[in-house]
């Protein structure tokens, strides 16, 4: 063993000594220029890697699956003026319009609160819930008889929770809500409105908004008012009969009664299974006042 390692070394040292004689045997130019390469070939590895592997970037970046954020930024929510309907007796209803500037983005569940304040500016109550919007949908918020010991002067409202989000798919649910009939009611003395809406989707809904507003013949606000209705099956026809106690028919010039759900909420929407109508999932018709 010991004298295979001895002829091993010589050989490596006679292979050295050749190498050195054929190096010596080089011009300046060639010594430099083999220098050069045998200096470069680190950096030249690296180069000829990075280079690769940015040509063949450049070639499949359209395949390529990348994580990136849904959106940048969310507009603001548009809040409209916040008004107050005094309604004898010391009860008011409060109302404010609210649009969602987004085309694609929506959110649910996110919150709003009515601040309510007398003559002196005092804060002296408010009222809380919840909403949720839909991709360039318009509509109200209400706090409907509101009941104070001093007469509510002034209002804001201020919202929070909007946990905005980006939806690609969401299904198709069709309110309608035809025009109702209004007449005055002795007993109790109120005006009272009566109609139905109609669930023309697949879905049965487990809870149902409508939003009343009535206008006089300057199409301000006189009445405004809201309510649930709740497990609205499909292709169902919900009558409804609302009192609006101290406005009379002649006060009244226009009565619109708009109907939403929350079509984000997987667990409000729930598809019978006998139902061979539910796979659209387009983007439902959006309730504009």
């Amino acid at each position: 063993i010991i004298s295979m390692f001895e002829d091993l070394w010589l050989k490596v040292q006679e292979f050295i000594l050749t190498l050195l004689r054929s190096f010596q045997n080089l011009s300046i130019v060639q010594r430099l220029v083999l220098a050069f390469c045998i200096i470069g070939i680190i950096p030249g590895f690296y180069l000829a890697k990075y280079s690769a592997f940015a040509l063949w970037n450049l070639s499949y970046k359209d395949e390529i699956i990348v994580a990136q954020p849904a959106f940048v930024e969310a507009k603001e929510l548009e809040i409209g003026r916040v008004g107050i309907i005094n309604n004898g007796n010391g009860l008011y209803s409060v109302y404010a319009k609210v649009k969602n500037p987004n085309l694609d983005l929506a959110f649910q569940n996110g919150r709003y609160e009515f601040l309510f304040y007398n003559g002196s500016k005092q804060k002296i109550d408010s009222a809380t819930g919840s909403f949720s919007l839909l991709p360039n949908q318009e509509s109200y918020v209400i706090a409907s008889r509101v009941a104070v010991s001093d007469p509510i002067i002034s209002a804001t409202l201020e919202t929070q929770n909007l946990n905005w989000q980006k939806r690609p798919e969401i299904p198709n649910v069709r309110l309608i809500t035809p025009e109702p009939d209004g007449y005055n009611s002795l007993n109790p003395l109120a005006f009272i409105t009566e109609g139905a809406v109609i669930n023309q989707s697949p879905y049965r809904l487990g809870s149902v908004r409508l939003v009343y507003l009535l206008l006089d013949q300057s199409d301000a606000i006189i009445g405004a008012g809201d309510r649930l209705e709740f497990n609205l099956n499909p292709n169902e026809r919900r009558a409804y009969v609302q009192q609006w106690p101290n406005i009379y028919k002649e006060q009244v010039a226009r009565v619109i009664v708009k109907a939403e759900t929350n079509a984000l909420d997987g667990n409000n929407l729930i598809l019978p299974k006998n139902n061979s109508d539910g796979s659209d999932l387009s983007r439902p018709e959006v309730n504009n006042f």
